[in-house]
């Protein structure tokens, strides 16, 4: 009895010892554990901290871009001052500054002077910005500003011409017209030149000519000189190009925030990676050691799951982002481009259209030559139909919406290419599978009118006569929200491979005479409804499905 005593008084001591070291190992995993956890909390905040300011960044880029290529186009802009881009890009750095400040809370030496470096880089960026904004007001658009003012003179001696029924002021006053215009459309120092050389001109004119009329002229052109002195000098305030002026200004500022942004960034990601290896490490280790502690070491990782999925949201939005800012970038180009060339070949348009008219009536008894014209005529309406094309595919998407019948704008797309069918055996055949009433809408008819109008037109150039298109209405569902489904077939050959992949691509056609902008119009169109447009599984013939939601609230 005795030494069974003894050996359970050992055994109790040897399981205290046991249950000690058990105690002090797991005190130690904890703490250290403990300690890692804190390690990887503050690196993960530094790093959301990273992501944020990076998508704050391009949100105010974009911003930025949509000014330069909207706002500056926009004369209610120039007449307010005010524009929702400009708002966008404010509320862009405030969120960025804030960002900055919970980085440099941190702690961390590192990351203070990291956070004092961008917010300096912020700074830089915002002054550049704003100069650059308002040296762009002043210089004005069309009417407005320093342009407008230029204008004005302009028109002074355009009616003091008039006036003098004198040829050569005519041709002087046309090229200095001419000029200008060039000037407004590249300021560059050559075309400034011109423009200084035909003011010259018109007074060498008039000195070759005086009577009681000079003073007025002399008046007039010093008026002009000075408007385009003055707009020149803020011109080269702004820059010919990126490198020059305030738009050099900008750009230097872009190039020194950018790769503080990406350091700050690649920095955070490497600290995150690295925290994430050392926790992994002791759970891994602990778990080696000791397999009682395995529910723990599951906890663990779990929750480094979750705080990954976390950065992967975090990362997908500032793809997202970025590819939105390319976007945005290349419809900037596309729209300052041709909405410069629309707005100069406007008047050139019209003048040549009046020609071609007078050109008609004379030219009435010769069919053959006023067949040449009626060519002339058409293919000047296809050239301003292509500007027309790709400026409103560049341009923002405004939806106004009312209730309207779905079957009412199909039907309205329709009766309007009824020019394009005239000499056209075509007929449209609709059904509906749901009921009329339901087939009300909240749209915007005119935008899904030029949808329908775009499908159309597609299935009547693939078509020969007799074309048969068949349009059906069901009753469907965006996610939750209920929705019309218009199905438009059509009896062609249908559409291979290539083009069910690339059919709502910008710029894709297989049309001889056309931009390819049609359906990618049409998908900017119905997406901006929140709907959708498809490519049908029908196999003979080509259908086209367009889904939108019947209301704003999902029901109606």
């Amino acid at each position: 009895m005795k030494f069974w005593f003894q050996r359970r008084s050992e055994a109790l001591q040897v399981l205290a010892a046991w249950i000690t070291g058990l105690v002090i190992i797991c005190g130690i995993w904890l703490v250290s554990v403990l300690y890692l956890l804190e390690d990887a909390r503050s690196v993960n905040s530094v790093r959301l901290a990273a992501d944020r300011i990076r998508i704050h960044e391009l949100e105010a880029r974009r911003a930025e871009k949509d000014f330069e290529l909207r706002a500056l186009t926009d004369p209610d802009y120039f007449r307010s001052g005010l524009s929702p881009h400009l708002e966008r890009h404010r509320r862009a750095l405030d969120s960025l500054r804030q960002e900055i400040r919970r980085l440099s809370g941190a702690g961390s030496s590192q990351a203070i002077a990291r956070a004092t470096a961008v917010a300096d880089a912020v700074d830089q960026y915002e002054k550049g910005f704003r100069g650059l904004v308002q040296a762009c007001f002043e210089r004005g658009y069309g009417g407005s500003g320093l342009e407008g003012t230029l204008g004005a003179a302009r028109n002074d001696l355009e009616d003091w011409s008039q006036r003098q029924n004198d040829p050569a002021y005519d041709v002087a006053l046309s090229r200095l017209g001419r000029e200008e215009q060039a000037f407004l459309r590249d300021p560059g120092a050559e075309n400034a030149t011109r423009v200084v050389g035909a003011v010259g001109t018109l007074r060498r004119v008039s000195a070759r000519r005086p009577d009681e009329l000079e003073p007025e002229l002399a008046s007039h052109l010093a008026a002009y000189e000075d408007a385009f002195g003055r707009l020149r000098t803020n011109v080269e305030r702004i820059g010919y190009d990126e490198e020059l002026g305030l738009q050099g200004e900008l750009r230097s500022a872009i190039h020194v925030l950018e790769p503080i942004v990406r350091e700050i960034l690649d920095e955070a990601v490497q600290n995150d990676e690295r925290a994430n290896r050392k926790l992994m490490i002791e759970v891994l280790a602990t778990c080696c050691i000791m397999g009682a502690l395995l529910a723990f070491a599951i906890f663990f990782a779990q929750a480094a799951r979750l705080r990954n999925r976390s950065l992967i949201r975090v990362n997908q939005r500032m793809e997202e982002e970025h590819a939105k800012l390319l976007q945005a970038e290349r419809l900037a180009a596309i729209g300052q481009t041709v909405t410069g060339l629309a707005h100069e070949s406007r008047n050139a348009f019209q003048r040549t259209h009046a020609c071609l008219d007078m050109l008609a009536e004379e030219v009435k008894d010769r069919p053959e030559a006023l067949r040449l014209v009626g060519r002339i005529g058409d293919t000047q309406d296809h050239i301003h139909q292509l500007y027309e094309e790709v400026r409103e595919y560049a341009g923002p998407v405004q939806v106004r919406r009312a209730p309207v019948s779905l079957s009412e704008v199909v039907r309205g797309a329709w009766d309007r290419l009824d020019q394009v069918r005239q000499s056209r055996t075509a007929h449209l055949t609709e059904e509906s599978l749901a009921e009329a009433s339901r087939l009300v809408c909240v749209v915007d008819a005119f935008a899904l009118e030029q949808v329908f109008r775009n499908i159309f037109e597609n299935a009547l150039a693939a078509c020969q006569d007799p074309v048969a298109i068949q349009v059906t209405y069901r009753e469907s569902f965006l996610e939750t929200r209920p929705a019309i489904q218009v199905s438009v077939a059509d009896n062609g050959p249908g559409l291979g491979a290539e083009q069910r992949a690339r059919i709502f691509e910008p710029f894709y056609t297989t049309k001889t005479r056309g931009t390819g902008l049609g359906m990618a119009i049409a998908r900017r169109l119905v997406e901006a409804h929140g709907g959708t447009i498809e490519v049908g599984p029908r196999e003979k013939g080509a259908e086209i499905l367009v889904t939108v939601p019947r209301d704003l609230q999902g029901k109606l």
